[in-house]
């Protein structure tokens, strides 16, 4: 579901091993397309065929089992997808390949391509934006424990430390995962065709390295293929829920059991049982619907059972505990089915691809075993009344802000929430969550309603806002992007003059009372706490604060905005100081860093065992220094320049130059990201506070820094 109101449906070969060999698949003259938009608004004939992308051998890229997960942006990010038919038993070759979807212009493009082929993958998107991947088959066909992490910003991926066989098979293909609040996420249990043992598990990916903590009392645990997980409206409350599935095996039964766990409970989180659906079923889909009820459509009491399919949709109420029948589809879904929200609170249901699957390269006429029709279910609160009308809302939201919507239905409103636009495939919907709005009053027209201030309960990105009335009749939708970072309505000198200086790229202040997110005050570049530092400590400003790093494994991972001309800038006290006494900034204790092993356009700030400020670029590795003693339990400020013109490099202590050089002249592109409190290699950690970091796509002149350190004052 995009944020302009479309539909993009991707298929690539479509399960078609006929369409994916032909020489003619992806030839768009012949209309062998790889994937749709469609516009509700004008109905069967508002499809349009995006560009078909390709490979160096000039094959189509085909993401056929690919993942998925929205950017903050509203790009789609889509990694991975089949190399080709020759597979085995557990599925076939995955690609490297990574590909986006801008809403805009309806294309595709090519991005930085992942460490290893995945096939049946998953994707989400976390709290500061990045996006995860996790399992799937790679190109040798051997399971991909390895879990990575996406930045749009350095169009890099990075490979995040976490327990490898035999500590940890890996999470099974196609694993159900939600992002929890406290930034770890949970795998349900859900899958798709893995037999893996590994059962629910918190997989704590705010930890260096990730640890995995299991998640008892799952019934019927090796029952749980193809079902389907949410994360129970509100997102607030913390709960989820999975649902239905069957057996791994071409002839199994599906359940009807469904499980809570509830991870704000009391206890170690724990599955309990809830009240079972009516029918069993596997190659469900469950959508989230704005009156906080949850919807299940599609799927079969066995797999891929054309003869018993579940036609009648079921909706779960979380306040009553219960399930309710309803209406039924003529349309048989079954396998490679969705079904997903639309903005006018309607549900669209697509796809199915029964086996013996398809046998033909041409989409049109339709093949028997690829149901191309749609079909879109009323709940039956479209049938309860008139509906409450958004006149206005502001289109870019804040976290932690207080919003005006207006509306006449001000003074009549049970809820407002915002619901995240859907992705799915093969019975799971990695995106969507209903996020409360707490309304803090309500009249004369307008509605105020709260946003919150936790990204991991919003991850940042763009929602439909709706209006519930007292009936629980829900308005349609209006789109609302959520990714600034809170107000702050009385900024001090020093930060006004960090957001007044020309080439600012971003900002974080770091001084967060408690989350894992740094949030980003220029824009959405937010960034991450890894290991849950404590944060108050006292900061260089009057009454700021800052975060205190321990020297073990606890620093701030930050998105590399910058490769040309730049400047990093931040405030640092420590009494421990670093390591070394080298020739490098690489050999010291990392205080803004990107140094990436070998010889590589890398760049960073460092401290050594003398209390001295290193500050660097790499290829050739050229390095600048300080004087000693600034590990002396005050507080210092710290600027590192570079123009990449002439390779000058510039470091700057408490507002003075006290280094310069000159490095090479190419772009520094090596890092995936920026450590703070540590080398961006994972070593030498520095035990610090920290605060006001700002990077710069600017070599910003003297000047500048003189003002900022007096700023201070």
């Amino acid at each position: 579901m995009l944020h302009s109101g479309k539909v993009l449906f991707f298929a690539g070969s479509g399960n078609s091993r006929t369409r994916f060999e032909s020489p003619r698949f992806g030839d768009e003259a012949r209309q062998i397309w790889t994937s749709a938009v469609w516009d509700p608004a004008a109905g069967a004939g508002g499809f349009f065929h995006p560009h078909t992308l390709r490979n160096a051998a000039g094959r189509p890229i085909d993401y056929f089992c690919c993942g998925h997960a929205f950017l903050a942006d509203g790009r789609l990010l889509v990694a991975g997808g089949t190399v080709s038919w020759h597979g085995n038993a557990d599925g076939l070759p995955g690609l490297r390949d990574v590909l986006a979807f801008d809403t805009q212009t309806q294309q595709w493009s090519h991005r930085a391509p992942m460490v290893h082929g995945r096939w049946y993958p998953t994707l989400i998107t976390l709290g500061d934006g990045r996006v995860l991947t996790t399992s799937g088959l790679r190109g040798n066909l051997a399971t991909n424990t390895l879990i990575e992490a996406y930045s749009w910003a350095a169009n890099a991926w990075q490979v995040l430390r976490s327990p490898q066989p035999p500590h940890f098979a890996g999470l099974p293909r196609y694993a159900h995962l939600l992002l929890l609040e406290s930034g770890a996420v949970f795998f349900t249990g859900g899958r798709m065709d893995d037999p893996s043992h590994v059962g629910p598990c918190v997989v704590d990916v705010a930890a260096d390295p990730i640890t995995v903590r299991p998640v008892p009392g799952l019934q019927d645990g090796n029952a749980r293929d193809q079902s389907t997980s949410v994360l129970l409206p509100p997102a607030q409350d913390q709960r989820v829920m999975i649902m239905g599935g069957a057996p791994v095996g071409p002839h199994a039964e599906a359940v009807s059991h469904c499980d809570i766990v509830d991870f704000k409970a009391v206890g170690a989180p724990t599955y309990r049982a809830a009240p079972s659906m009516h029918r069993p079923r596997i190659h469900l889909n469950a959508v989230l619907l704005p009156d906080r009820t949850v919807l299940v459509a599609g799927g079969a009491r066995g797999r891929e059972d054309r003869a018993h399919p579940t036609p009648e949709v079921e909706i779960y109420d979380p306040a009553s505990n219960s399930w309710t029948l309803g209406a039924a589809s003529s349309i048989t879904r079954l396998y490679h089915s969705v079904a997903l929200l639309l903005p006018d609170a309607r549900v669209l249901a697509a796809g199915g691809n029964p086996p013996p699957f398809g046998h033909q390269v041409p989409w049109e006429p339709p093949d028997h075993n690829e149901e191309m029709r749609l079909d879109v279910y009323s709940p039956p609160y479209l049938f309860k009344g008139s509906r409450p009308v958004i006149e206005a809302a502001p289109a870019e939201w804040a976290y932690g802000d207080t919003v005006s919507i207006e509306t006449p239905a001000a003074g009549a409103l049970k809820w407002a929430s915002l619901v995240r636009n859907g992705v799915a495939t093969h019975s799971f919907n990695t995106n969507q969550r209903l996020v409360d709005l707490p309304i803090a009053s309500q009249g004369g027209g307008v509605v105020e309603v709260e946003v919150t201030g936790e990204p991991n309960v919003a991850p940042p990105g763009w929602y439909m806002l709706f209006l519930v009335d007292d009936q629980g009749i829900p308005s349609a939708a209006k789109w609302i992007h959520l990714q600034a970072a809170p107000p702050n309505p009385s900024p001090s000198a020093y930060e006004q003059a960090v957001l007044a200086t020309p080439g600012l790229a971003g900002y974080w202040r770091l001084n967060e009372p408690a989350g894992t997110v740094a949030f980003d005050v220029l824009g959405g570049n937010h960034a991450t706490y890894l290991g849950r530092p404590p944060r108050g400590a006292a900061g260089p400003i009057s009454g700021d604060a800052a975060v205190v790093l321990d020297g073990l494994h606890r620093y701030v991972l930050l998105p590399r905005l910058v490769d040309d001309d730049f400047t990093l800038e931040l405030w640092f006290r420590t009494e421990a100081g670093g390591v070394g006494a080298g020739s490098q900034w690489w050999q010291g204790s990392g205080l803004l860093d990107g140094e990436v092993p070998g010889v590589r356009d890398d760049f960073g700030v460092s401290m050594d065992g003398g209390g001295r400020i290193w500050a660097g670029t790499g290829r050739p590795d050229t390095s600048v220094h300080s004087g000693p003693g600034l590990a002396d339990g005050d507080w210092h400020h710290v600027a590192f320049t570079r123009v990449r013109h002439s390779g000058e490099l510039t470091l700057y202590v408490d507002g003075s130059p006290v280094a310069s050089g000159h490095g090479g002249t190419q772009a520094l592109t090596s890092p995936p990201a920026l450590r703070a409190g540590m080398l961006q290699s994972g070593t030498h950690p520095l035990a610090t506070d920290l605060a006001h970091l700002a990077m710069y796509s600017a070599a910003i002149p003297g000047a500048a820094v003189a003002q900022h350190f007096q700023a201070r004052a």
